[in-house]
């Protein structure tokens, strides 16, 4: 059994693994210098990352837990346990990660496969998409080539420039990043989209990561945005949403999408919520 599908098996089967209560809030996001499997809340409020290890739990896996959760926290200004599950685990390996303020959990892989069968997962769905729907999914992203912000913003409208200077003096858990092609936007860490200012003229885009529940979609098609694909390695899909340049309201519709994906982001990282 390969970790992805332990991520398959252990989101869908949540509260059977972590008790009643226990919500998915998040999978894959880009936190820090990696991507954490799983976020969830629990009946507290907290959120944890959990990490999903196969086979035996080592000293590394604890760190990259630990510095998960501590890169969340200071994005999202938030507290963030931390959480490892891993098929196998030694006393002192708990110890040493409870020292760390790491919580552990093991399930074996016949536990995780009697857990498959208990909620109707087929050998199809295993080898499927890893996503659950309406959580959060993907974030941080890397530029292949970074550019000074001033560089490009001056390829922009001038009604996108000032949008970018209002939100920048607005928001402090806002971060644009300027690189070739794309001024990306990450808030709270997760990357909402971003400004292509060299494609067909120019356009807004939001990440599919954020757009969860088919009300996201309604919300997006009535600011004028658009559902896009491309296949990009002959098996895997990239879609995102778009807003081209033209007409008198794409700044406003794109302000407006912008801060919709805010609230989404807010939603799912809250504690209130």
């Amino acid at each position: 059994m390969t970790e992805r599908q332990m991520e398959i098996i252990i989101s869908r089967a949540i509260e059977l693994v972590l008790g009643e209560g226990t919500e998915l809030r998040a999978q894959q996001l880009g936190v820090g210098s990696g991507r954490l499997d799983l976020l969830v809340s629990q009946p507290d409020g907290v959120r944890t990352v959990v990490e999903l290890k196969k086979g035996r739990l080592a000293r590394p896996h604890i760190a990259q837990a630990k510095g998960y959760s501590e890169s969340l926290s200071v994005d999202a200004d938030m507290e963030v346990n931390a959480m490892v599950i891993a098929n196998e685990a030694s006393s002192p390996m708990v110890e040493f990660a409870k020292s760390e303020g790491v919580t552990v959990k093991t399930i074996s892989e016949s536990q995780l496969s009697g857990l498959a069968k208990q909620i109707g997962l087929s050998e199809s769905d295993l080898f499927g998409n890893r996503r659950q729907e309406g959580v959060l999914f993907g974030g941080r992203a890397g530029l292949r080539t970074s550019v000074p912000m001033q560089t490009a913003l001056a390829e922009c409208p001038a009604p996108i420039r000032r949008l970018v200077r209002q939100f920048e003096a607005t928001y402090a858990q806002l971060n644009f990043e300027a690189g070739t092609l794309q001024i990306v936007l990450h808030y709270k860490g997760i990357k909402v989209g971003g400004l292509n200012r060299r494609h067909r003229g120019g356009c807004t885009y939001i990440a599919t990561g954020v757009v969860l529940t088919d009300d996201h979609r309604d919300e997006l098609k009535a600011s004028q945005f658009v559902e896009m694909a491309q296949n990009t390695t002959g098996t895997n899909e990239h879609v995102w949403w778009e807003r081209l340049w033209v007409g008198s309201q794409y700044v406003n519709e794109s302000e407006h999408a912008f801060k919709y994906c805010f609230k989404v982001i807010d939603k799912a990282l809250s504690t209130d919520s």
